[in-house]
């Protein structure tokens, strides 16, 4: 059950989300009933969509199976079939589920918009413009309409503190005034919000802190989004940053600059799967996140690699710390130099998953190469 909800979260990009988000912000959710049965947890949920009630049904089996219902046509074809789909019914009813909770005020939260993209500038019911108290990223932050009073809610459920060093993440129950401290599953602050969304679901349907903690210690994100290692007393990264999403991928160069230590980046993103010439997405995207003082070098492969550079250099970064070749590893063999550096960040596309572990033992033999120590497995 807990790896669901959590899975679920990353689903952000889907048209079912888009539209599943649209039908709650509309409030067509008109109604949800959770109840316990036997070890299940079932979550009843009426959806009004145009003229006709939609009935949904989220079954939650404590062995971790869920099962998804919907008596509309595009989630009984997929139950024919034998597949689970979260339909944007679906999606309307576990954010009906979900409302209502946020992370507050972290030192890191600025007073302007730092990212290219900002989707949410005018009130979405009067169309003035927005205020906002401070941004977190792209249109995540507290803001208020001053016309119409359209805002940020009063959350139920709100994440006090984020202790990195500890890695516990502390959650505080408005309506009962309580807080407690989980073990934090990784340490992205895209991250944080699914982990706080599951948790929230958790609490939901009935479970307690210390059970809903227990399942959080032993959960980890795949590692064919987020892995890390060590050689030679160097860190290795290995961060999914998902080509043509500007958002994705500004998200990850955003984690990447806020670590401190000096570093080498190496990167492909070059969707694989589909010869696509689009590079539109590269001038929403913000690699001006990547010129800090404390980037030695970037790498950069693939068929765009010239149009990377291109970008690169338009977002400040010296030509200098720009290295490049069209094949992924045969970039790090020739130009990976890491006498100056603390760490090693490898951000490739998610159909890159094979040059994406090619690279990353290339990085290791380069690094036992040039310090003279075994490789740890």
């Amino acid at each position: 059950m807990f790896k669901f909800l959590f899975d679920f979260s990353f689903n952000l990009f889907s048209l079912s989300y888009r539209n599943g988000e649209k039908l709650f912000q509309d409030k067509c959710v008109k109604n949800i009933d959770i109840r316990k049965i036997g070890k299940n947890t079932i979550i009843y949920g009426i959806v009004q969509d145009k003229v006709r009630l939609i009935s949904t049904n989220i079954k939650l089996g404590e062995s971790g199976k869920v099962q998804l219902k919907c008596n509309c046509e595009l989630n009984k074809e997929a139950r024919v079939s034998g597949n689970q789909f979260a339909c944007k019914h679906i999606v309307a009813t576990t954010l009906k589920v979900l409302e209502n909770f946020g992370i507050d005020r972290l030192d890191t939260d600025t007073e302007k918009c730092e990212n290219i993209v900002q989707d949410m500038v005018l009130c979405p019911k009067c169309g003035t413009k927005l205020e906002y108290e401070y941004y977190r990223y792209h249109h995540v932050g507290k803001m208020k309409c001053p016309n119409c009073g359209f805002g940020t809610p009063k959350r139920d459920y709100e994440t006090t503190k984020i202790d990195f060093e500890n890695k516990l993440v502390t959650i505080k129950d408005n309506d009962k005034n309580t807080e407690y401290s989980y073990s934090m599953v990784a340490d992205g602050i895209i991250n944080i919000y699914n982990m706080l969304s599951a948790i929230v679901a958790l609490k939901q349907v009935g479970l307690s802190d210390e059970k809903i903690n227990d399942a959080l210690k032993k959960t980890k994100i795949v590692d064919t989004r987020f892995s890390q290692d060590e050689v030679a007393g160097k860190k290795i990264v290995l961060h999914l940053a998902k080509g043509q999403n500007p958002i994705a991928c500004s998200r990850v160069f955003d984690y990447v600059r806020k670590q401190p230590e000096k570093k080498t980046i190496i990167l492909f993103l070059d969707d694989l799967h589909e010869d696509n010439e689009t590079i539109t997405w590269f001038y929403d995207t913000d690699y001006e996140f990547l010129n800090g003082d404390n980037v030695e070098q970037i790498i950069v492969s693939g068929k765009r690699s010239k149009d990377t550079i291109v970008r690169l250099l338009m977002a400040g970064v010296p030509m200098e710390k720009i290295f490049a070749d069209r094949d992924e590893v045969e970039s790090v063999r020739k130009y990976f130099k890491p006498k100056d550096i603390e760490s090693v960040y490898v951000l490739y596309d998610l159909y890159a998953m094979k040059q994406k572990e090619e690279v990353h033992q290339e990085v290791k033999k380069i690094l036992e190469d040039t310090f003279g120590k075994k490789v740890e497995e």
